[in-house]
């Protein structure tokens, strides 16, 4: 009888410790989602850094709910406080990450607009004529600079004397516009040249 009481209790202090362990990893994966789309957004910086600039740019400029900075920091409070000997309930870890998961929804779709934003300060519409017929084409200022034609995806060489269209492709063309956002790489002579002779008589517009 003792010892299956002795199992029983072993039993109970595995399942103590394992919920622990649950809720523990719950706390972290959730802290390190939140702030890596935070450094995203604001940059690598710290923990202190990171909430000021979220409730500057974000909530005391009406571009997210004011709830979202206490999610925040009440996410960063259980985070210590798992860490101490007061530890947050199972309902409240809940809570957090219930909690959390709006605000990274939030994050997400607030990135996404930024993004947007940047890409098409480095977009610009070329448009042309081929066979009579009124067309247009995507120019990316990335360096070096993308076209999209008839949705094929060409680069500019610009290093011999005359520029040229290579083929490119998609993927290189993804990690250049993300890793370049926002700063928009110049139209040289050599490109303007290049697009006189493929394109013939064409404009841009930004």
């Amino acid at each position: 009888m003792k010892d299956v009481e002795d199992y029983t209790k072993k039993l109970k202090e595995m399942a103590v410790e394992i919920e622990k362990r649950s809720q523990e990893r719950t706390i972290e994966e959730t802290y390190s989602n939140v702030f890596k789309l935070l450094k995203n957004i604001f940059g690598n910086k710290n923990e202190q850094e990171l909430v000021k600039d979220f409730e500057r740019e974000l909530v005391k400029k009406g571009r997210t709910d004011p709830k979202n900075l206490h999610i925040i920091n009440h996410l960063i409070d259980a985070k210590k406080r798992y860490k101490s000997k007061k530890k947050p309930s199972k309902y409240e870890i809940e809570e957090v990450r219930k909690n959390a998961t709006f605000l990274i929804n939030n994050l997400i779709e607030y990135g996404q607009r930024c993004d947007l934003s940047e890409i098409r300060k480095m977009q610009v519409r070329v448009n042309y004529k081929e066979n009579g017929q009124d067309k247009h084409a995507e120019l990316f200022l990335t360096n070096p600079i993308y076209v999209i034609i008839d949705n094929q995806f060409k680069k500019i060489i610009e290093k011999d004397e005359k520029a040229r269209f290579e083929e490119g492709k998609q993927d290189e063309f993804d990690n250049i516009l993300s890793t370049q956002k926002g700063k928009p790489h110049n139209i040289s002579e050599k490109v303007l040249e290049l697009l006189k002779r493929e394109l013939k008589d064409f404009n841009m517009s930004f």
